[in-house]
């Protein structure tokens, strides 16, 4: 053993290993000390140790570690906070000097979601320093992504194949960035079998090189694709994996983590295991609270999705009321998604609540009522999966399930095309209701007889409830033809159930009794549109047993017609979930 440091830097040199700072024979090492050399620090030393540190031939009391090789490490192990906070306390001379360092920044700031300004700015500055222009292909490959979510997709697409080119032979590095980017980008228009290549390739790449973020990013868009596919038990599989990996590997704060924890959660919602939805999905709210960079926005999103789910609209409303404050105070590099995707579910709520009226005043400040039926698949991309069966459903629920229909009818062939199974059985779910709404039973059933033929594959209960009560009428009009079955059994019974919730957190009655529990459950679904058939298929009475609630529910309320019952409803009280 050679004595190669003193005891006086030794814990300066176990504080990097602690790190978990390794560049193993990847390493340049800054003398030509042989890779075989080994060094005691009062222990002994391996290889990979030694390999991790970089030491000067002229100064031997001194450990001198590399900036630009250390934040390649950090990006490396998926620690990409760590890798900013290392940067910025470089002097500043180093970082107008160093195009390298200045692009690993940019990396690290994408990969912590920030804001596309403050990425482009740092990227700019690296370009002006890249004299001998020897750093193209990893600026292209950052401006890429950058592109697949701002601009188009395609356009990302091309500029990710022509980075592959210009990044040199041996940056594997950068060049998994790129096969990211070409799964995301594929993924973005909504193209999951080339999304699912590259991403395969990924992780691949990614096991082999230890670059711990491209794995966990691999594996996050893997689980969302199979979930997309309808593969639920894949990828539990793949999402079970994917943890095992996390813990053994201590890579609690790379923002993959957080959204595996998150993505875990929302396929427990599939199969309606609402407990362990809020498990996991506060797991990620809560790791994501220990850090200035990771927002879980999408833990935010699901976990108030758990509870309109469970009836408990009230915690709904104070969740997404906290959703809307995180979006206003913490601005990242999705913001503009994350709004559009917190207005939708502020509309699904609303739908819940009975407020059909609000919830289409969104179709039409989004821009989705404007949208011609056969654009919409290349304007909205694979968010269509998630916003097309909430839109159906406010389209029907006021009175136009016609145009539901129509787009349905639009969309649904893209979806097939893609085998994009969850958003095949919410769109021909949605169709069905729709069919049931306008008197077409058999067409209705022949949609829904498709959805649950590809429904319980996988024990797929989650994908019709979007369509709420609306689907109890269906579901007794699908089983009048075809017999009761189980899986269509436990839907009714999770609905039923979800009434009952929805009477407790959203109808109570006045001090003086004003209504009767059961004029209440009336009430509640007079206030989602239902008509007097349907309201007596939910609650197994008749017609006239409805109607003659109405006209008590009316009479007691003061009211001549549905408007005007729930608008008093509303100002004396008895109708307690609205705004």
């Amino acid at each position: 053993m050679i004595q190669i440091w003193p005891r006086a830097i030794e814990k300066h040199v176990l504080k990097f290993l602690n790190d978990r700072i390794w560049l193993k024979k990847r390493a340049v090492l800054i003398t030509d000390f042989p890779l075989a050399l080994h060094c005691q620090l009062g222990r002994t030393m391996t290889e990979q140790q030694i390999t991790s540190l970089f030491v000067t031939e002229m100064h031997a009391e001194q450990a001198i570690v590399d900036p630009v090789c250390h934040a390649k490490m950090l990006l490396l192990s998926g620690n990409y906070q760590s890798c900013l906070d290392f940067i910025q306390q470089q002097a500043s001379d180093l970082l107008e000097t160093s195009p390298q360092l200045i692009i690993y920044h940019a990396a690290a700031l994408l990969f912590c979601e920030e804001g596309p300004g403050n990425i482009n700015a740092v990227l700019n500055r690296a370009e002006k320093l890249d004299h001998t222009q020897s750093h193209t292909g990893e600026i292209a490959a950052l401006r890429a992504i950058i592109s697949s979510y701002f601009k188009d997709p395609e356009e990302g697409i091309k500029q990710s194949k022509l980075a592959l080119k210009l990044i040199k032979p041996g940056n594997t590095y950068f060049q998994h960035i790129v096969e990211r980017n070409l799964g995301m980008a594929y993924t973005i228009k909504n193209d999951l079998g080339n999304a699912t290549i590259w991403f395969e390739k990924l992780l691949m790449s990614g096991y082999q090189l230890e670059d711990w973020g491209s794995v966990l990013a691999a594996y996050n868009y893997l689980t969302y694709i199979r979930k997309v596919q309808g593969r639920l038990s894949e990828a539990e599989t793949i999402y079970q994996k994917s943890l095992r990996f996390i813990n053994d590997h201590d890579v609690k704060q790379n923002p993959h983590t957080i959204k595996l924890l998150s993505g875990y959660g929302h396929l427990m919602l599939f199969w309606h295991r609402l407990d362990e939805a809020k498990s996991y999905l506060q797991k990620a709210i809560q790791l994501a609270g220990h850090s200035e960079i990771l927002y879980a926005f999408t833990a935010h999103q699901n976990l108030c999705e758990t509870y309109i789910r469970e009836g408990n609209l009230s915690t709904a409303h104070m969740l997404l009321d906290d959703l809307f404050q995180l979006i206003q105070t913490k601005s990242d590099f999705y913001a503009k998604v994350h709004l559009q995707q917190a207005n939708r579910l502020k509309s699904r709520l609303l739908i819940e609540e009975g407020h059909h009226e609000q919830a289409f005043d969104w179709l039409v400040t989004s821009g989705f009522d404007g949208v011609p039926p056969d654009e919409l698949y290349e304007r909205y991309g694979y968010e269509l999966g998630l916003t097309l069966p909430i839109a159906a459903r406010i389209y029907i629920l006021n009175g136009l399930p016609e145009h539901a229909i129509q787009i349905l009818r639009a969309v649904i062939p893209k979806f097939m095309h893609q085998s994009a199974n969850s958003y095949i059985i919410r769109s021909l779910t949605a169709l069905a209701v729709a069919y049931e709404q306008i008197g077409k039973d058999d067409l209705a059933v022949c949609a829904f007889s498709k959805a649950v033929a590809l429904a319980k594959l996988d024990n797929n209960q989650g994908d019709f409830l979007l369509m709420g009560q609306s689907l109890l009428p269906l579901i007794n009009l699908y089983e009048n033809k075809n017999g009761h079955q189980g899986f269509l059994t436990n839907i009714r019974n999770i609905l039923h159930t979800n009434l009952q919730n929805q009477a407790k957190s959203v109808i109570k009655s006045c001090s003086d009794n004003l209504l009767s529990q059961r004029e209440s459950d009336v009430l509640q679904l007079i206030a989602k549109g239902l008509t007097n058939k349907q309201i007596g298929e939910v609650l197994f009475l008749s017609s006239n047993t409805i109607k003659s609630h109405r006209s008590n529910i009316y009479r007691k309320l003061r009211a001549e017609n549905r408007i005007q019952a729930i608008s008093q409803a509303k100002n004396m009280g008895v109708l307690t979930g609205a705004p």
